[in-house]
């Protein structure tokens, strides 16, 4: 978390609404898109198969996340752009989260937990009651951001290529 009061008044999340917060946001998709398929080819997984599945879209992130049902915040610390999370439906009163990115320089912060808690918020008053994500073992800090924000590993609740069944995690939280 932000230390201190003055920290708290640094880190500001807010839904995306400007040409500069997709803009923001869709470099922090391109981000984590590299970080992806580095991972993903150390191991021996395709970078094609990496960007269809997780990242195909990212750059036009207005049109997927502008719909009522739908959010994608961005974080800015001080000012600067810190990070950024969406959330989609899923199933009736299930929600999921994606895009989940912080900058490096920001991280330690409390950036990505804040991101957390305000989608699980926004869920809370779009009236769902559980809101599940789908990672990959390899992204420990947001496994652990998820962890401490309540979330539980759990079963998949989508089908996972046989590529993907050893490092792909899911998890899942009521609200």
């Amino acid at each position: 978390m932000a230390a201190g009061a003055k920290g708290r008044m640094m880190l500001t999340i807010a839904r995306a609404d400007t040409t500069e917060d997709y803009a923001a946001a869709a470099r922090f998709c391109r981000e984590l898109a590299e970080l992806d398929v580095a991972h993903a080819k150390a191991i021996g997984i395709p970078h094609e198969l990496v960007i269809a599945l997780f990242h195909s879209g990212d750059d036009d992130l207005r049109q997927i996340y502008a719909p009522t049902d739908t959010r994608l915040f961005v974080a800015t610390w001080a000012g600067s752009p810190a990070g950024c999370l969406g959330l989609m439906p899923f199933a009736d009163t299930e929600m999921e989260l994606k895009k989940f990115f912080v900058d490096p320089a920001f991280r330690g912060k409390g950036v990505g937990r804040a991101l957390i808690d305000r989608a699980l918020s926004e869920a809370r008053d779009m009236g769902c009651g559980t809101v599940v994500l789908q990672t990959a073992v390899y992204l420990e800090s947001a496994i652990r951001v998820y962890e401490a924000a309540g979330f539980a590993r759990c079963a998949p609740f989508r089908p996972v290529p046989n590529e993907l069944v050893a490092t792909d995690v899911f998890m899942r939280r009521a609200i």
